[in-house]
C-alpha cells in the first residue's frame, strides 16, 4: 500500500508509514511557489496501490494554508 505525502511534511509521517507497513510516495512543494500544492503532480502519483493522500492544512512545517478551491481539485 502507498501513502502520498506532500513535502516538506511532518517528521513523524515517515515512521508512521513504516509502522503501518506502507510506502511513502513523496510529492515536493517548494518555497519559490509558496509551498502551493501541485495538484497535477499529486494526481500523477496516484496508482492502484494508493490508499491515502496525506495533506494537512496548515501544513507542518511550512505553515501553508491551502485554499479550499485547491483542496476541492483533489477531493
Amino acid at each position: 500500500d502507498e501513502v502520498i505525502a506532500v513535502t516538506p511534511s511532518y517528521f513523524f509521517y515517515g515512521p508512521m508509514c513504516d509502522l503501518a507497513g506502507c510506502t511513502r510516495v513523496l510529492v515536493p512543494s517548494s518555497e519559490k511557489d509558496h509551498f502551493d500544492l501541485d495538484v497535477n503532480a499529486i494526481l500523477n502519483a496516484v496508482t492502484d496501490r494508493t490508499r491515502v493522500v496525506l495533506i494537512n492544512s496548515p501544513n507542518n512545517p511550512s505553515g501553508r494554508v491551502y485554499p479550499p478551491a485547491t483542496l476541492r481539485k483533489l477531493a
